[in-house]
């Protein structure tokens, strides 16, 4: 994995649950997240070493899910 490989794009459809983002919005999907954002290393720019411990990376990683990615049907 290599941070900075984020995701950008233009959401083309939307399930019937999804109440904040619409057709035609702009979306990007970061490499990591849940990062606590509040300790001294999130604060000093480097949530990939978050010492809260709950940060996942969203690529390939099953450290808190049974899937791999968004879709939890992949």
């Amino acid at each position: 994995m290599v941070p900075g490989h984020e995701l950008i794009g233009t959401v083309t459809e939307v399930g019937a649950k999804v109440l904040h983002i619409k057709v035609g919005d702009n979306v990007g999907v970061g490499v990591i997240k849940d990062s606590c954002l509040e300790c001294a290393t999130c604060i000093g720019g480097n949530e990939q070493y978050c010492e809260c411990g709950n940060n996942v990376h969203t690529y390939n990683s099953m450290k808190r899910y049974t899937h791999i990615g968004g879709n939890p049907n992949t």
